[in-house]
């Protein structure tokens, strides 16, 4: 599918994306699709089309949890066929789905939780960069930033003059 650029908003996520014009396909216009979507674009934009329009169609993550977030998103199509998303981010290094079922069935509900809930602790050992094994690390900001990255990833942010991770440890109680 063919997609034309349409003048960018100045508005672009975090994630770079841009938003797109499609002719034939209202369905698309407004959706932030990411730049760096490559072999992921078209299930990236099936999945934002389960995105209400009026609630901001984007993905704020990084690459490397493209492939995590359409493994999730095949498993939840098999459960609920009609499952709407509401948000997709990284929040404190780990990835946020939230989605919600057409089914009423506790069963459903159940499986669909859990599947979600999976997907968010495995992003905790995904680098949300490459998509390598990674861990929860954080930065050495003032106010810091959490991140799944990992060594190599957090290296060459280090060195392109971007912020320094190291892995998280969590404090002794």
């Amino acid at each position: 599918m063919m997609l034309n650029e349409a003048e960018s908003s100045g508005d672009e996520g975090q994630t770079g994306g841009q938003r797109f014009q499609h002719p034939e396909d209202p369905e698309i216009l407004g959706m932030e699709i990411p730049d760096d979507a490559g072999p992921h674009r078209e299930a990236l934009i099936e999945i934002l089309s389960r995105i209400p329009p009026h609630w901001g169609r984007w993905i704020d993550c990084e690459a490397g949890w493209y492939h995590l977030i359409i493994e999730l998103h095949e498993h939840l199509l098999d459960l609920d066929p009609n499952y709407v998303v509401q948000q997709i981010k990284q929040k404190y290094g780990a990835l946020r789905y939230y989605a919600g079922s057409s089914i009423s069935d506790p069963v459903v509900q159940e499986r669909f939780s859990a599947l979600v809930d999976v997907a968010e602790r495995f992003s905790k050992s995904v680098c949300e960069v490459c998509g390598e094994q990674a861990r929860l690390s954080v930065s050495d900001d003032p106010e810091p930033a959490y991140k799944t990255i990992c060594a190599d990833c957090a290296a060459a942010s280090a060195a392109a003059g971007g912020r320094r991770y190291r892995p998280y440890v969590t404090p002794p109680r």
